[in-house]
């Protein structure tokens, strides 16, 4: 159809010059030739006007030169005096006959002569004489004022009879001016003359018809030209128009192929639009078109679907102003509109948008410039798709996987995955526990290489059994070795899984070595707690026979003293003496079997050093190991809890004394050689650290156990030898104090543990202790005191006395609470006595004391419960607290020593509970001291 269509001539110009409308043309000439006709005969009448009235001008001027000279001498009557019937002529006798002849030769047709009443004097129409109204009233149509000179006047008189009969078909005119005639009142003369044209309209109307036949003759002229020249483009017209008819006929038959080609592309592209819709509505994605500017022009349906907008929000917009660029995406949007500018296709570039409800999706479109048949770019077009979802599972795939990556890398069990048996995936503990460089060090080896023979044959089996029952196995304990063939145990579950459509299997792998070592060293550490909650046990069971050893000693010395022989007076002391030894002892023990809280004072190093040889000098002596203790020449003063720092200096002289063993029991007896332990307490030159060097000249330290004998259960000592926890506990004891501890070998042999210890500034150095805890002296027993009579135990006196202090004693142990009754009864206290805490209370019923001296720990109702009751009654009643372990009560040892105004530890000294009795009550109640 498009050969036809083309193969068609074009249909030829239309004709250049029409034929003309020859009537219209015709009547335009008659109406423009009878238009110049009249327009000529008004020009020429007035001009002939104008120069007849100048004639008549020039006329009257030469008229009023002549009449001047005879009106001069006449002398009219005043203006205001009446005419006289008398004088109805005055100048018929004088003038009348100059101005007679003046008229006839002058040509003048009427003379008029008027005075300044505008009566009239004289007339050359007798018709004016007998009635000059008609001249009247042409003066009065006079506007203009008189003057000398002459100027034309309306004549409306030619419709009088006489002038009819006179003036029949002349051209006349009108002059008037005035006169002086030597008085003050001027003459009005009025000429008519008769103009030489003639006075019809005939020769204007010759002239006007002259010019209208000679343009008349130049139309018909023109029109016969216009004729033919009409005749010539009619021939021309009807070839033209048959021309045109054929043409005609070819455009119709092209017109009407057209519009069936029409037609027929018509309902293509219909179909094509249909099919487009169709595929654009049921399309999942999105078209869309852009001009230069990267504006929307086009959007389809498919937006509405997707996020809920009506195309026109879109329209006119671009994507930047549809959603907010992220600040993460502003790279990748500045490469995306590079894109743009340099009119490059796209493909799957992604964004975020949100739609109607607020809800971010992501879109990926693609596009491709478009370009006119110029070459000029008009923008772009493209499609757009939603991969929210696709973007959502990737991303969670992606976040899946990087948790599994992360739980894999971060388990503390080695996970292998083995495909027939070789490895294809390992995590890093796997790569930790087999001791290989890397994770492909182990992929691609057989799984059987780190299976020992004797564990083969059951791996195996498990194995096989997962993969036939594709379930997966229990946890079992079993031995393998590393990549260096090390043997290790290892608790070992299986289970199938798929690796790249294969089935495989996990094998979930955790060393336990260690565990098994722990679990050995747990049970050891859990004999060792059992045995020190017994020693604390014990320790308070013997601190009660020791208190009476002590208090019946020293009270037989402060009773009886001076009256007992010298030796067994030196045996009371000495019995005493060791038993406040044995008190530190059983002190000691229940420091380390009780809980401390986490404080911090200010104390003296170099004490708990004292304190800490004190503990193991006897021993270590009866070992024959001997010890040099070296002290700073000045004061010391750290930041802790002193009993930690006396912990770790028992520790590593017990770990310095167990070294010395092992060589002496290694090496046999050896020349020269004596166990040796050197004690160096120093202060570096800064003076804010102390060091203090514990070194022995025993085994010393293996070089591979340095980097490792500070760690939890790490230990060199033989198996049930040690816990593996002291050096570890050590080290967390100096760290908390802000210190730290080292560990290193002499070269002469032995080992060197050095702790470091941030001492306070140095005007805190200054400052005094506290004493020495009264439970734990150091001094020699004073001198005995001889004492007043002691009241009998079983008596008791008439009438108390309200001068003398009241004391209740309570303590579960008969003689420990006879002994202290007898002593303050000697002292000359009045003292009641109960063996728990009940009876004690009704006591206090009874008799208020004026102090309550009570153990901790009693039957029925305990020693804090009993304080509690009668601070009930008496809220300042002063109690001294007895004990013999104080980690076994529910208080602390801080809110104890809060509650009671004292506390002293068993074995107690008599001369220390004195002291406090005085110092807690008045000394009113006090007896006097007695005088030796």
């Amino acid at each position: 159809m498009r050969d036809v269509v083309s193969a068609v001539a074009p249909p030829p110009p239309e004709p250049d010059c029409p034929a003309p409308p020859f009537r219209l043309w015709a009547s335009l000439l008659i109406a423009a030739g009878l238009c110049l006709a009249g327009l000529s005969f008004y020009l020429h009448k007035a001009i002939s006007d104008q120069q007849q009235a100048e004639e008549s001008r020039q006329a009257a001027s030469r008229v009023a030169g002549s009449i001047r000279p005879y009106l001069s001498v006449f002398s009219p009557s005043p203006p205001d005096e009446p005419p006289s019937e008398s004088r109805r002529d005055p100048l018929s006798t004088r003038l009348s006959k100059q101005l007679q002849e003046i008229a006839l030769w002058s040509g003048l047709l009427e003379l008029s002569v008027l005075d300044a009443a505008e009566t009239p004097l004289f007339s050359t129409n007798p018709a004016l004489q007998a009635d000059p109204s008609p001249l009247l009233t042409d003066l009065k149509a006079l506007t203009r004022p008189l003057t000398p000179d002459p100027q034309p006047l309306p004549t409306v008189r030619q419709s009088f009879r006489l002038f009819e009969q006179v003036f029949s078909g002349q051209n006349i005119s009108q002059q008037i001016l005035t006169l002086g005639s030597g008085r003050a009142s001027p003459l009005i003369i009025v000429m008519t003359f008769r103009l030489s044209s003639p006075a019809t309209s005939l020769p204007h109307a010759l002239i006007g018809a002259g010019g209208s036949m000679v343009f008349l003759g130049l139309t018909v002229t023109a029109l016969a030209i216009l004729a033919r020249r009409a005749r010539i483009m009619r021939d021309r017209l009807d070839a033209r128009l048959s021309a045109h008819a054929e043409t005609d006929q070819a455009r119709r038959r092209l017109q009407d192929m057209m519009e069936q080609t029409i037609a027929q592309r018509t309902r293509r592209l219909r179909d094509s639009e249909g099919r487009f819709r169709d595929f654009a509505m049921s399309s999942s994605d999105w078209l869309w078109e852009t001009d230069t500017q990267n504006r929307f022009t086009y959007v389809s349906d498919g937006i509405r679907r997707l996020l809920g907008m009506d195309p026109d929000q879109i329209i006119g917009k671009t994507r930047s102003e549809l959603q907010a660029i992220p600040y993460d995406e502003t790279k990748r949007w500045e490469t995306y509109l590079a894109t743009l500018r340099a009119r490059r296709p796209f493909r799957n570039f992604t964004y975020r948008i949100l739609d109607t409800a607020g809800q971010e999706r992501i879109h990926s479109i693609s596009g491709t410039p478009v370009f006119d048949g110029n070459g000029t770019f008009s923008g772009y077009r493209g499609s757009g798709t939603d991969i929210t979802d696709q973007y959502r599972a990737m991303k969670a795939l992606v976040e899946s996987e990087d948790r599994y990556r992360s739980v894999a890398d971060l388990s503390l069990d080695a996970l292998i995955v083995h495909l027939d048996g070789r490895i294809v995936f390992v995590n890093h503990r796997a790569v930790t526990i087999t001791r290989a460089g890397s994770d492909q060090d182990l992929i691609g080896r057989p799984v059987i290489d780190f299976v020992p023979d004797s564990s083969l044959e059951q791996l195996q089996e498990q194995f096989d059994q997962i993969l036939s029952s594709q379930m997966m196995s229990e946890r079992r304990e079993i031995r393998l070795k590393r990549l260096d063939g090390t043997p290790f145990e290892a608790e070992v579950g299986s289970a199938p899984i798929t690796h790249d459509g294969s089935p495989a299997i996990l094998t979930l792998l955790r060393d336990i070595t260690t565990r098994k070592t722990v679990q050995t060293q747990l049970i050891q550490t859990a004999k060792l707690a059992t045995l020190g909650e017994m020693a604390a046990g014990m320790a308070h069971e013997l601190s009660q026979p020791m208190n009476i050893i002590r208090m019946a000693a020293e009270g037989a010395l402060l009773t009886d003293g001076a009256t007992l022989p010298e030796r067994i007076r030196k045996g009371l002391d000495v019995i005493a003496g060791q038993a406040g030894r044995m008190g530190d002892i059983i002190d000691h023990m229940r420091v380390f079997s009780r809980k401390q809280a986490p404080s911090a004072d200010l104390f003296d190093p170099q004490r708990c050093l004292r304190e800490a040889i004190n503990m193991v000098e006897a021993q270590f002596y009866a070992e024959t190991i001997t010890m040099a203790v070296r002290y700073p020449n000045q004061k010391t003063r750290v930041l802790g809890q002193p009993v930690h720092l006396e912990q770790v200096l028992l520790n590593l002289l017990t770990n310095a004394r167990d070294s010395l063993r092992s060589r002496n029991r290694e090496n046999g007896p050896e020349t020269g050689w004596n166990a040796h332990i050197d004690i160096r307490t120093s202060i570096d030159p800064t003076g804010e650290m102390l060091g203090i060097e514990v070194a022995d000249n025993g085994t010393g330290i293996p070089a591979d156990a340095l980097d490792r004998i500070f760690e939890p259960f790490y230990t060199t000592k033989e198996v049930g030898s040690g816990t593996g926890l002291g050096l570890s506990v050590s080290f967390g004891l100096i760290s908390a104090m802000g210190g730290s501890i080292t560990a290193r070998n002499c070269e002469t042999g032995g080992a060197v543990f050095t702790i470091t210890l941030p001492l306070a500034p140095a005007d805190e150095r200054a400052l005094p202790l506290s004493p020495p805890s009264a439970d734990r002296p150091r001094s020699a027993l004073t001198a005995p005191q001889v004492l007043m009579d002691p009241v009998e135990a079983d008596g008791e006196e008439d009438e108390p006395s309200a001068l003398i202090g009241h004391i209740l004693v309570v303590d579960d142990e008969p003689n420990a609470a006879t002994l202290i009754r007898d002593h303050l009864r000697a002292m000359g206290y009045r003292v009641t006595m109960a063996h728990d805490g009940a009876k004690a209370y009704d006591l206090f019923l009874e008799d208020p004391p004026d102090l309550l001296i009570t153990d901790l720990r009693m039957p029925r109702v305990g020693g804090l419960e009993l304080m509690a009751r009668l601070h009930h009654h008496i809220p300042d009643l002063p109690v001294i607290l007895m004990t013999g372990h104080m980690g076994q009560s529910d208080l602390s040892p801080e809110d104890i020593e809060a509650e009671a105004a004292a506390v002293l530890r068993k074995p107690i000294r008599l001369t220390d509970l004195t002291t406090l009795v005085r110092a807690h009550l008045p000394e009113d109640l006090s007896p006097p001291l007695p005088t030796s």
